[in-house]
C-alpha cells in the first residue's frame, strides 16, 4: 500500500478542488457579475443589496485552497448563500 506524504495529499486535494469548484465558481462569478449591473426594479436593487457580498464571499472562499485540518470550511459561505436564498425563497 502507498502512502502519501503530506504535501502529495494537498497537491492531489488542490487538483480535485480546482476540477470541482471551476463550475461552482464560474457561475457565481456570472451571477456576481449580473448582480453589480444597474438595477433596474426594486426587487433587484433589494437582491444587490441582501446578497452581492455573500455570492463575492462564496467565490472568494472557494478558490482559497482546502486544507486538510478543515476541508469543511470551503463550503461555509456557499452553504451560507444557500440558506439566505433558501429562507427568502419561503
Amino acid at each position: 500500500m502507498t502512502h502519501l506524504t503530506k504535501e502529495e495529499k494537498e497537491f492531489l486535494i488542490k487538483e480535485k478542488q480546482d476540477v470541482l469548484f471551476k463550475s461552482f465558481i464560474t457561475v457565481l462569478e456570472a451571477v456576481s457579475q449580473v448582480t453589480r449591473s444597474a438595477a433596474e426594479t426594486p426587487r433587484e436593487q433589494t437582491f444587490q443589496k441582501d446578497y452581492s457580498k455573500q455570492i463575492d464571499a462564496a467565490i472568494e472562499q472557494l478558490k482559497q485552497p482546502i486544507t486538510l485540518s478543515n476541508p469543511h470550511a470551503c463550503w461555509l459561505q456557499l452553504r451560507q448563500l444557500y440558506s439566505m436564498l433558501h429562507l427568502t425563497g419561503k
